[in-house]
């Protein structure tokens, strides 16, 4: 009854701001090795930093360590650190600021169990996170990784909105844009070793995430185990940001290019298979038409190439979703005779269906489209 006092308590603590964290001294005195390394880079993150330690202390599932790598930061980040008692926790201070990457990489190279679970230090972990994901990894002996859907809060741990994307239809969205929360992942250290470890400055989560899916099978919980906070002062600063997307951009063409005979493909498509339409929307229809036969030329590759993850129904219902959502969102924002065009090569369904359509458009459509082919 003690740990179940134990775990409600923390749990309690850790949404009601409280800073005695000496509490964390009563546990019960049974010993078990760590099931779960749970790796956290810290850099500047004092006024979160508590409220995430607590999180975690407040798991169902006990047996785990916590490796807390501080990036050399210069506020009280280490003073709060160092106020809880917990024999689970562990310290380890970068002696000048190295990055996420290098601190990432050390938390593993530090760690002591099969299953690694990342956590950020201004996010909140639900109670039953690591339950979850340990009986997940359990039932699913050949997955290498598997993630959650977030629930994302203000600075002021205000709910946003739920987010995540469908387990089954992780791996296509990946080949499009990182698709995962990072701080949501639990990955199997022995299969990790086999690709290596985080490599770029920037971006390394998507980096990852994509090496990982070409060598094992990924998967989600479809449900959110974590609060993710959006603010401004979080580890991922405005520059940090800018550079993270120009990695991510460059990351996605460099993966993309083995389905283009090695060509890069033009960054406004991407943008627009990511839903950014600013680029595109300068070109004239030949362009917009390229951009989604390129779009299917990447499906076929996709479907074509053997992977543990290639499903080929959720692989083409996805396809054919991110196609017909773009043709309808694009073309919200085209002008009139663009729309029209491209609607009537993609979509005449909707277009013939507009709310009856007005006599102007109808006589709009019979002045840009060829005699005979409205009929």
């Amino acid at each position: 009854m003690l740990y179940l006092n134990a775990n409600i308590l923390y749990y309690i603590k850790a949404y009601s701001g409280c800073q005695n964290n000496r509490i964390v001294q009563n546990r019960p005195n049974t010993y078990e090795a760590p099931r779960v390394s749970i790796i956290m880079p810290v850099y500047n993150a004092e006024k979160y930093i508590a409220e995430a330690i607590y999180s975690i202390l407040g798991q169902t599932f006990q047996h785990f360590e916590l490796l807390i790598i501080d990036d050399s930061s210069t506020d009280r980040s280490i003073e709060i650190i160092q106020s809880f008692y917990d024999p689970r926790i562990q310290l380890y201070q970068n002696e000048k600021n190295e990055g996420i990457t290098a601190s990432l990489n050390k938390g593993i190279a530090l760690s002591k169990c099969e299953l690694i679970a990342r956590m950020d230090a201004d996010d909140i972990c639900h109670p039953l996170r690591l339950e979850k994901q340990v009986a997940y990894m359990q039932e699913n002996q050949d997955y290498a990784m598997v993630s959650s859907w977030v629930r994302l809060i203000d600075e002021k741990g205000n709910y946003i909105k739920t987010e995540g994307t469908k387990s089954k239809y992780l791996y296509y969205n990946l080949f499009f844009e990182c698709c995962i929360f990072h701080p949501t992942v639990m990955f199997r250290k022995e299969l990790l070793a086999k690709i290596g470890n985080y490599l770029l400055a920037y971006a390394e989560d998507l980096e990852l995430f994509q090496r990982i899916s070409k060598h094992f099978r990924i998967g989600g919980i479809d449900e959110p185990l974590l609060d993710y906070r959006i603010h401004d002062a979080n580890t991922n600063t405005v520059k940090r940001k800018e550079e993270y997307d120009d990695f991510s951009l460059k990351v996605l063409q460099d993966n993309l290019a083995n389905c283009l005979g090695n060509n890069k493909l033009p960054i406004e498509y991407l943008e627009c298979y990511r839903y950014n339409y600013d680029l595109l929307k300068k070109k004239n229809v030949a362009g917009i038409y390229n951009c989604l036969k390129l779009l299917d030329t990447i499906s076929i590759c996709i479907l074509d190439t053997s992977n543990p993850n290639n499903c080929k129904e959720d692989i083409n219902f996805m396809w054919q979703f991110k196609k017909s959502f773009i043709v309808r969102d694009l073309a919200k924002r085209l002008p009139i005779k663009q729309k029209i065009l491209l609607l009537w090569k993609y979509d005449r369904k909707t277009l013939l269906s507009v709310h009856k359509m007005k006599i102007s458009l109808i006589n709009q459509i019979k002045r840009i489209l060829p005699i005979g082919s409205y009929s």
